[in-house]
């Protein structure tokens, strides 16, 4: 077995640990996958969800540089790198990358949610309601109607980013 193949296998392990509830051990997993395979720009963000779910954002950061330096135009990336830095009540940071995001793929309608939730955050209510706006209309994805489907809201941004994980890696 190749490493790269090893990788994703230690990977799918770790998202299997993660998604029932051990994110302590799918963090080891992760790391796992990257050690066999450091290109592995998924693994990174994945730990970084991990990291953020544990509330180490710093080393969430980290992670989310990581997958960046690999793939930079990585949306998912920017989205998350955004909501750490939302996290650490750096707004204007949150709110560049979460432009990334949208620029890289204008139909993202998480980032545009998380967007908004930044610009309420700095007291711009216009921008803030735009972007929910855009949010729920983002073309072919209406955020708003996945989350009430899915019951996630706005505390859930992760659980959707690992959501959207798991989809990447079956591509």
């Amino acid at each position: 077995m190749t490493d790269t193949s090893q990788a994703k296998e230690a990977f799918g392990q770790a998202a299997s640990t993660m998604a029932r509830g051990n994110t302590e051990e799918s963090i080891s997993g992760f790391s796992k996958a990257i050690e066999l395979d450091p290109g592995f720009a998924l693994a990174y963000l994945s730990r970084g969800v991990a990291h953020m779910q544990t509330h180490q954002i710093d080393k969430a950061m980290d992670d989310f540089n990581k997958a960046l330096e690999i793939k930079p135009d990585y949306d998912r990336a920017h989205h998350l790198k955004g909501s750490a830095h939302f996290t650490k009540g750096e707004y204007d940071e949150a709110i560049r990358h979460f432009d990334e995001a949208i620029n890289i793929n204008g139909e993202y309608g998480a980032a545009y949610l998380s967007r908004s939730n930044a610009h309420a955050a700095r007291g711009d209510s216009e921008q803030a309601e735009e972007d929910l706006k855009t949010a729920t209309h983002p073309g072919e994805k209406n955020v708003q109607e996945f989350a009430a489907d899915n019951n996630i809201w706005r505390s859930q941004h992760l659980r959707v980013e690992a959501e959207g994980i798991v989809s990447e890696m079956e591509r």
